[in-house]
């Protein structure tokens, strides 16, 4: 099966006035393309629209600010996209209206960053180093859930002659509908960069009941990448466990 694909992305970001002393960036991306399957007919689909707005509010506090993020997805082609939403333990069908993304608030300063709300767990990261041009990498097997997981506190720290760390916990993430636990989870990675050279390391725990995969979930994985000039070269590793159930290893 021949399958040819065409997408175009536009992205932007647009600065709005301060509010209540807040600086504030309205932002987004514009992703749609077109699929065509030999013998089949041309189909439009959405590539990871969004629009969000973040910024910074002024504490009052020394080498400290507050921070913010709000961004949804939408689609736009006008056919029905499904995914599953770890948070509602429901399917998602998404046509025009707006879907939550990451969204969070905390502080950043001299001493790291703290973070709570909704947003991706280190591991997530590992993946996403090959994700080049945001085309998502299509694997089979188990998929574990750490892309916009809600109820996660999470602090980075500052960098250390390029080396940043970051740890994380859920904290009664589960939906109502399966027995909770204090800490449904927790995430730890480690990233260093140094000239072009990226390596990142991560591993997550997560105890999930919904579409994604039942079960006590594990992951971890490493990803490189080098940048010479123009040209980017990136790898990634991912092992996946889940307790009771199938190993995914995944390569790119």
């Amino acid at each position: 099966m021949k399958k040819s694909i065409i997408a175009m992305a536009v992205a932007g970001a647009l600065a709005v006035p301060a509010i209540a002393s807040a600086d504030a960036t309205l932002y987004g991306q514009f992703r749609v393309g077109l699929e065509n399957v030999k013998g089949s007919t041309t189909n439009a689909f959405d590539g990871g629209n969004r629009i969000g707005v973040k910024g910074t509010v002024d504490l009052g506090l020394d080498s400290t600010v507050g921070i913010y993020q709000w961004e949804a997805g939408f689609a736009v082609t006008g056919s029905n996209s499904q995914s599953a939403d770890v948070n509602t333990n429901t399917v998602v069908t998404s046509t025009t209206s707006l879907t939550q993304r990451n969204t969070f608030a905390g502080a950043t300063g001299n001493w790291g960053t703290l973070i709570a709300g909704r947003f991706d767990h280190p591991t997530e990261g590992i993946q996403a180093t090959t994700d080049i041009g945001n085309v998502k990498n299509y694997r089979s097997g188990t998929t574990y859930s750490d892309a916009g997981i809600h109820k996660t506190v999470a602090y980075v720290t500052p960098s250390l002659n390029g080396l940043t760390a970051t740890i994380g916990g859920v904290f009664a993430g589960q939906p109502n509908n399966t027995p909770k636990e204090t800490i449904d989870g927790y995430n730890m990675g480690v990233d260093y960069s140094v000239g072009g050279l990226g390596l990142k390391a991560a591993y997550g725990k997560l105890n999930t009941n919904n579409a994604f995969g039942a079960g006590e979930q594990n992951k971890w994985g490493l990803a490189a990448t080098y940048q010479l000039d123009a040209l980017k070269l990136a790898a990634d590793y991912n092992s996946v466990n889940v307790k009771n159930g199938p190993k995914d290893t995944s390569y790119a």
